[in-house]
């Protein structure tokens, strides 16, 4: 078991997320994702925030992030956000908001919160079918702690685990025996569960909700994973797709 403080754990560590508006791949390829990458390590230090875990995807990024004081996180994410949007806008040659939201956080309230969320965020990419193992994805802090580089600085690993001697076996473990599930209920509210179940659809079927709204097969087979076998609403559907609940319905 971690050992962790417990002074802070309910105020100092925080889930955030990111995502594309409309769900668009604002992270599609390899220079977009190191460069926010390298916006939020520089934002972070600028403001005393300590990245604690990460995973970039093509349409969202999921990171656990440690700081004393609330506002500092705020700081860190709209100015990493901001300078990012102007980045990306130049580059694709487009205008407008770049982001869904400025972002969504949530405190970590418990240390089983806090292993698991470190879980799950590093097992996104197996959800979405991308990879097979974790060491695989070039894009979280996964590796960043098996070899010790990275993110997972010294000072780092003390806050997670109390010392920098044996982690590794102790980070292996919450990754393979955890309680993620729970995580997911206790944690993520419906809401940013069904998002995550769309999300990673699109991410994996390298698509995007205009290409489905545009073509019926898509749409079919959409339904079909996302409706029928995963339980998400008409109502949900119908309001990322921007179609009638009624045509839904029929289908």
């Amino acid at each position: 078991m971690l050992r962790i403080a417990r002074k802070g754990v309910e105020t100092t560590f925080f889930h955030v997320i990111v995502q594309g508006i409309s769900r668009e791949y604002i992270f599609k390829d390899k220079p977009e994702i190191e460069t926010y990458l390298y916006l939020i390590k520089k934002y972070c230090q600028t403001h005393n925030v300590t990245i604690i875990a990460y995973c970039i995807m093509n349409n969202h990024a999921h990171f656990l992030l440690y700081t004393e004081k609330i506002s500092e996180l705020s700081k860190t994410m709209q100015r990493t956000n901001v300078v990012y949007g102007r980045y990306y806008n130049k580059k694709n040659k487009r205008v407008g908001y770049v982001f869904r939201d400025r972002f969504l956080s949530e405190a970590i309230k418990t240390e089983i919160q806090l292993l698991n969320c470190i879980a799950y965020i590093h097992n996104n990419p197996i959800k979405a079918d991308i990879v097979r193992k974790l060491n695989e994805y070039r894009y979280s802090s996964y590796n960043d702690y098996i070899k010790g580089q990275g993110i997972a600085t010294k000072n780092t690993i003390k806050i997670v685990f109390g010392t920098e001697r044996g982690y590794i076996e102790q980070f292996e473990t919450i990754h393979i025996d955890n309680e993620e599930e729970d995580f997911i209920e206790a944690f993520v509210n419906i809401e940013d569960k069904n998002n995550e179940i769309i999300d990673n659809y699109l991410s994996r079927n390298k698509t995007t909700v205009e290409e489905i709204k545009e073509n019926e097969e898509k749409l079919k087979s959409f339904l079909l994973e996302i409706r029928d076998k995963k339980g998400v609403s008409n109502r949900k559907i119908a309001q990322v797709l921007q179609i009638g609940r009624e045509k839904l319905r029929k289908m």
